[in-house]
């Protein structure tokens, strides 16, 4: 007798990235769900990417891997998980400690992954690493990467069952 290990699939798998037409930045397509604004996706939940004057990402609900309500398109749509343009994450640089301190409480409280992906735009930007002490604080491992790669390496991660978390930056 075979026995064979099945592994539901993600909920959450980044189906497209693309390029904004007439604007900079990208677009993100997550269960059927065209996001323009940043995003923070696991496999279990898509929130808003705020900046720390804004309200802190929340869906702990749908995050929690024991409580994992699979996010339709319609609930990821609601305004609550959407933020207003003017308070989401545009830009590497303009991410500070306060941004990645929140980033951290809300990756370890939610699943604690085994990595964090941040997709900086249309090319890598390594933030500096005064500002993102808080995630070396709670041995949170940082890859960063363009926006359109981390879509590929967190649908790649996820896919095969790994604790992963991509903040993608539109």
């Amino acid at each position: 007798m075979k026995l064979h290990l099945h592994n539901a699939p993600p909920a959450n798998l980044i189906q497209s990235c693309a390029a904004r037409s007439g604007a900079r930045g990208y677009r993100l397509r997550v269960n059927e769900v065209w996001y323009e604004h940043s995003v923070i996706i696991t496999p279990w939940a898509v929130v808003a990417w705020l900046h720390s004057a804004g309200a802190a990402p929340t869906d702990a609900a749908a995050a929690r891997p024991e409580k994992a309500a699979h996010t339709t398109p319609a609930e990821a749509a609601r305004p609550e998980k959407l933020a207003a343009a003017n308070h989401t994450v545009r830009a590497v640089a303009d991410l500070t400690e306060a941004d990645f301190q929140r980033l951290a409480e809300y990756a370890v409280a939610e699943f604690s992954p085994e990595v964090i992906l941040l997709g900086g735009g249309a090319r890598g930007v390594f933030p500096s690493p005064v500002v993102t002490r808080p995630l070396l604080q709670k041995r949170l491992g940082l890859e960063i990467m363009s926006t359109p790669a981390a879509a590929r390496t967190y649908n790649a991660l996820a896919g095969d069952g790994r604790r992963v978390l991509a903040a993608c930056i539109l």
